[in-house]
């Protein structure tokens, strides 16, 4: 097997990935890593789920197409925030 088929280069740019325009309004598709690597960092505290909920609805009025909710590995209390989330979104 060659091994270049088993890592997936995430420096290269797909020019053949077409988006349906009909989706979305705009030309740029964003993808906000907020609510899970932007809590990553050891002086970041994680906010309450209240506070995720709102930060998620003022992505959908920034025009963000996709969302990175969280890590649900992280724990118990990790996969109940997600939950709620998703439940808002839903």
């Amino acid at each position: 097997m060659d091994e270049h088929s088993l890592i997936y280069d995430w420096n290269t740019i797909e020019y053949e990935f077409n988006r349906n325009p009909n989706n979305h309004p705009h030309g740029v598709w964003f993808d906000d890593e907020t609510l899970r690597d932007g809590l990553q960092s050891p002086s970041a505290r994680n906010p309450s789920v209240d506070q995720k909920i709102e930060l998620i609805d003022y992505m959908e009025k920034l025009g963000i197409q996709k969302v990175d909710l969280g890590l649900p590995g992280a724990g118990p209390l990790h996969v109940e925030h997600i939950d709620a989330m998703l439940t808002h979104i839903t």
